[in-house]
Parts: C-alpha cells; structure tokens; sequence
C-alpha cells in the first residue's frame, strides 16, 4: 500500500495482504487484484498466474480492512466460478447501486487458431455482486435484458435417458429455466451439438457428486484443438428445483445457477451448424418446469475500429 495527500508524494506503506500458498493455495504471484467493499465487509480479488500446472483463476477472500490491513474472515479463499474462465474482474457501481462485474474470458486455444480467427479472447457479460454469508453471489445484470428478441416457450416437459428435449438451435441465445430433477441425479445440457458430425459440448450436473462438469472432448473436429474437460464443486440439493441462466454467444458460455453461482467456457465448434441446443438426463427422469428461450439483437455498441 502506498498512502498520498496530494496524489503527488507518496509514501510506501506495509503490504495490504499477504498469501501462504502451502496453506491457501494462493501461488506465487498475483495479478489485477480487486479491493472493494460491500456492506460492512471487505472483499480482495486476486488472479494468481499459472503455476505448476496450474491454470489462472479468480481468487477472492472477505473480510475487514483494520490500521490499514486487509484480515481475512477465513485463511482459504474461494472460487469466483465453479468452472473460471473468468479473470480480473473489473468493478464498479452501476446507476442503481449495485456492485457489477465485467472479466476477461480467454480463449485457451492455439496461437495458429487464434491469427486464422484474426482476434482473441472477449469480456463477460456485466453480472450483478451480492455479499450472502461471506459468499460472492452472482447474477446478469438486468440491462441484458433489452437485447432479448423473439422467444420460445417451453412447461412442465418431461425429460428421460431416450427422449432429451430440443430446446432450439442458434448462436446468440439466452435460456432461463426451473427444472425439477425428480428422479434423475445427473443431467444437463448439450451447447453446440451437431446430429451429424458429432460435435457437441456437455454440461452435466452431478447431483450425487455435488459435482459440476463441462465435457469438451467432442466440442469440435479442429484439429488444432485439444479436448478438455473440466469439472468444480458445485453444492447443490437433490430434492430443490433449480434456476438456470445461460447466455450464448458465438464462443462463449456463461451461466449462472440459483442466481448464485456462476461458470464459463469456450467452444469452437468446426462447423458453422453445430449450434443446437437440448436438456438431457443420464438417469431417471426430470421435468422442465418452464423455460423461456430468447434469441439476442446485436448490443449496437460503438466501437472506433
């Protein structure tokens, strides 16, 4: 911390915060950190750089801001995401108050691939914060709302191993739905599926694991491209319906659960007509209590290039 009457002389003060990577698994050197308070607490966002194998994530801590030091309320951080794309958030109040958020999402793919596409990485959609028992909850802002077009219904369709539901196809989509899990324990959605060539992207969640996970080993046919998977904890209660929100749009993914937790990714399907969508279940059955899906307007903002 460095400390200024005039913004002009400074002086070096004691660090604000510091890691214990053998404890916290914080690594070993930050990026873009973000200090910012809400309600009576303090929140500090850091993203600790690759290390050891070890991907970039969004780490955050709360806690009180005390002689000018940051006291965490607990020693271990927590995730942004369940699954984190997302990185170095940046922050500010909007015109109604609220806390919101806009972060980089990286691409992860090959350098080859990104000169051919001509551009790299985007930000996220802007999310609403909330402060719920030491817990980052996060929302989309309501503002998206005015890039809704024409929309497709859906109520109390049910779902079984041999019959997933189609829920439409496209590039620029929003799908906001309450699915009751009855008797299935594991379920989700396909992004990006092709019946033909076999791409698709599987997002399933794992009730009896409390496990989330993203399936990309038949995301795309490129051959640039590795397959990934990649899964987070993800507490969720077997017998509550769930809140789900997912924005898609060209590459990328986000999506929030219970306007609470939140998850992003890339995909980069070869063919320009892998771009349906469908609700499956692995096992048992499930009921989609309702489900409304939008296509999206271009947000028409300007741009000097």
């Amino acid at each position: 911390m460095y400390k200024s009457q005039d913004l002009k002389d400074w002086t070096a003060l004691d660090p604000l915060f510091t890691g214990n990577p053998e404890v916290d698994g914080s690594g070993v050197f930050w990026e873009m950190p973000v200090f910012w308070k809400m309600d009576d607490k303090y929140i500090l966002l850091v993203n600790p750089i690759p290390y050891q194998g070890k991907p970039a994530v969004a780490i955050y801590w709360v806690g009180s801001f005390v002689n000018e030091k940051f006291v965490p309320d607990h020693k271990l951080p927590k995730r942004l995401e369940v699954i984190n794309r997302m990185l170095s958030p940046s922050v500010a109040l909007d015109a109604d108050g609220r806390t919101t958020a806009m972060a980089i999402i990286p691409d992860l793919i090959p350098a080859e691939l990104q000169l051919r596409q001509g551009w790299t990485h985007l930000y996220s959609i802007p999310r609403t914060w909330k402060l719920v028992d030491g817990t980052i909850h996060q929302a989309p802002h309501p503002a998206l709302e005015k890039l809704r077009d024409s929309l497709k219904a859906f109520e109390n369709e049910k779902v079984g191993p041999d019959t997933h539901l189609r829920v439409g196809a496209g590039h620029q989509m929003e799908i906001l739905t309450t699915i009751d899990p009855n008797t299935s324990r594991s379920f989700g959605f396909y992004i990006g599926k092709n019946q033909e060539n076999g791409e698709e992207t599987k997002i399933l969640f794992d009730l009896q694991a409390k496990t989330l996970i993203i399936d990309q080993t038949n995301s795309s046919k490129e051959e640039l491209l590795e397959p990934r998977f990649e899964k987070g904890t993800l507490p969720l209660e077997e017998a509550e319906p769930f809140k789900f929100h997912l924005f898609i749009d060209g590459s990328v993914i986000e999506g929030f659960i219970n306007d609470q937790w939140a998850f992003t990714t890339r995909i980069f399907p070869k063919f320009r007509n892998s771009n349906e969508i469908e609700i499956f279940t692995d096992n048992g059955t499930l009921i989609v209590e309702d489900m409304k899906v939008w296509k999206l307007r271009p947000s028409n903002n300007l741009v000097d290039f």
